[in-house]
């Protein structure tokens, strides 16, 4: 396929802005290096290669969003993942300076919750979509889409103790 010169300083801007949240966001999936970057590369091939046109940037990072959720919930569904183990998340653990045992304690006891309750948690807090923008990509209503917030915090404060949020 070829693509026109302004379709790929598009993609390539897309690309640049996006897929470090999409990264992040399939590996709270599959829990895996590689199969995250598996997903974001077929995320970002289906853009390449789907003839939509997005009015907004709001557009294309939801289209991202529900396409990446779709392409890991599938792959989970695939009898091959049901034996294969799962690694360890040492590569996400960082040097920074800012608190980061407890953005460690935050990371871990988040990748304990189920995963319904790890889905909202991410896009809301690091994607940074609202109630209402989730339950339309997950097509849930809306009151779902806040008590899984609400019981998913409840959870993550019983795993991690009371001293993260004094």
């Amino acid at each position: 396929m070829v693509l026109s010169e302004e379709k790929r300083r598009w993609l390539s801007d897309i690309y640049e802005r996006h897929w470090p949240a999409i990264r992040h966001y399939c590996f709270t999936y599959m829990k895996n290096d590689a199969d995250a970057d598996d997903i974001v590369q077929e995320t970002f091939c289906r853009l390449a290669t789907q003839p939509i046109d997005f009015i907004h940037d709001k557009q294309v990072r939801a289209w991202l969003y529900t396409t990446a959720g779709n392409l890991c919930k599938d792959r989970l569904r695939h009898w091959s993942r049901k034996t294969a183990p799962l690694d360890d998340d040492s590569s996400l653990r960082s040097n920074e300076t800012l608190d980061i045992e407890t953005k460690l304690d935050l990371h871990d006891a988040t990748m304990k919750l189920p995963l319904k309750y790890r889905e909202v948690i991410f896009l809301y807090y690091y994607g940074f979509f609202s109630q209402r923008e989730i339950a339309a990509q997950l097509a849930l209503p809306e009151s779902t889409v806040h008590t899984r917030l609400r019981r998913a915090k409840q959870m993550l404060e019983k795993l991690i103790g009371e001293g993260l949020y004094d």
